[in-house]
């Protein structure tokens, strides 16, 4: 119940604010007791009620005081920490224009040359440029929005999938690629196209019950016609992210995970 008796169960003791996936994102992590305390906290609160993570810092002491406001109620939770923009850099990361996620973590008894150590909830949520809460889809479209267009690309080879790839001048993306990797389905997940001078890329998948759209991006019509006649309509194919590689005639694929996974979709409508 999203009540004060109810939220006081779940007040965590520590803060750490790093970058993940190559920089690509800014991840706020809220250190609890317990892995199963923060867990629950997510899965209970913050997965389920809209909120906002509001940073302040004391004029005199220069120590910052973190909050979740519940939006919804007007009840929150208020963590007073030591952190100061001096002794803390990282917090100068949060609310610069970088995609930003929030999970739960625990300290672990390990402190090594990179400082204390920790460990987190590797279900990550997003939110926006304001701090406030937003659906793992909306995460994703405002990624992908910043590419610069998409490319429809044939197999050329037989261990070559044929491949739609979003295209980026720098890279960016990854955290929002990795999530959309972790809900779609090769056999329920279809890429929706419509062509109105710019395009719109829809992830559609009425199983796993999400929509993702990503509109208006620039695109080659004659390449996307060629796509579409290699593939013919009920044909699986793979979804990419790509960097812009002016001196060569396709863009340089980006790996997102270490062993390098791909978004396979069921066919295009």
């Amino acid at each position: 119940m999203l009540d004060k008796a109810g939220l006081s169960k779940f007040k965590w003791k520590d803060i750490v604010v790093v970058k993940i996936n190559n920089d690509d994102a800014v991840l706020i992590i809220l250190i609890f007791e317990t892995m199963e305390t923060g867990n629950k906290f997510i899965e209970e609160y913050l997965s389920v009620h809209p909120y906002e993570f509001v940073a302040t810092i004391n004029d005199e002491t220069r120590r910052y005081s973190f909050t979740l406001n519940f939006l919804n109620s007007e009840f929150g939770i208020r963590y007073d920490s030591t952190i100061t923009p001096e002794s803390y850099a990282p917090i100068s990361w949060l609310g610069n224009g970088d995609p930003a996620f929030i999970s739960n973590g625990v300290w672990q008894n390990i402190i090594n040359e990179k400082g204390r150590q920790y460990i987190y909830n590797p279900d990550i949520l997003p939110i926006d440029d304001q701090m406030k809460s937003i659906s793992l889809e909306e995460g994703i479209e405002k990624a992908f929005s910043k590419a610069t267009r998409v490319e429809f690309w044939p197999s050329t080879r037989e261990d070559e999938p044929e491949m739609v790839i979003l295209v980026f001048n720098k890279r960016q993306a990854i955290t929002a690629y990795n999530n959309l990797n972790d809900i779609a389905s090769i056999k329920t997940t279809f890429l929706k196209l419509i062509d109105a001078g710019t395009i719109n890329i829809s992830f559609i998948d009425a199983v796993e019950d999400f929509h993702i759209t990503v509109p208006e991006l620039q695109y080659d019509k004659k390449q996307l016609k060629a796509f579409k006649e290699s593939i013919g309509k009920n044909h699986s194919f793979a979804f990419l992210l790509g960097l812009d590689n002016p001196g060569a005639d396709r863009p340089i694929l980006l790996q997102t995970t270490h062993d390098f996974k791909i978004i396979t979709v069921a066919g295009h409508i």
